[in-house]
């Protein structure tokens, strides 16, 4: 797992505000039918949710409308990404959980094209390919991290 550094609001009225008195979610994780915990980013990013479980179901996300993605790699500026969690309905429902993975795989492309696609130097270097997604925390109100290996 990458060991990422967990973001928190930078003022302590903002923390008590968003991340002590605020109602956060549990973890969420993206099992698989074959058993396995995690997506390809890859195949995430392409759309192929085809081994997801419940990945049709609501990802239990909170009430807000957006959240933002971030990412906190060693090493690396902090990144962050708003995105959409409710759909566009009237009802305004939690987007579902393969959408949430759409989600985060896209924010992680998104850090990694920055990064010119490859996080490090030399052969041992992490490309694209090599990244799961295997779930994402919820760090504050608003704020949900990939949990990424």
């Amino acid at each position: 797992v990458v060991p990422q550094t967990l973001w928190l609001p930078h003022s302590v009225t903002d923390r008590r505000q968003h991340v002590l008195e605020a109602e956060l979610q549990m973890p969420i994780f993206f099992e698989c039918s074959n058993g396995g915990l995690g997506l390809s980013l890859d195949d995430t990013f392409n759309g192929r949710f085809q081994n997801l479980l419940r990945a049709q179901q609501f990802a239990p996300l909170g009430y807000k409308t957006t959240t933002h993605i971030r990412i906190g790699w060693p090493g690396y500026v902090e990144f962050r990404r708003q995105v959409q969690i409710r759909d566009e309905t009237a009802q305004r429902n939690p987007v579902t959980m393969s959408r949430f993975a759409l989600h985060l795989a896209r924010s992680v492309d998104a850090f990694l094209r920055l990064y010119r696609w490859r996080i490090g130097q030399g052969p041992d270097s992490i490309m694209r390919n090599d990244i799961m997604i295997i779930g994402a925390v919820h760090v504050s109100a608003g704020s949900w991290m990939p949990i990424l290996q």
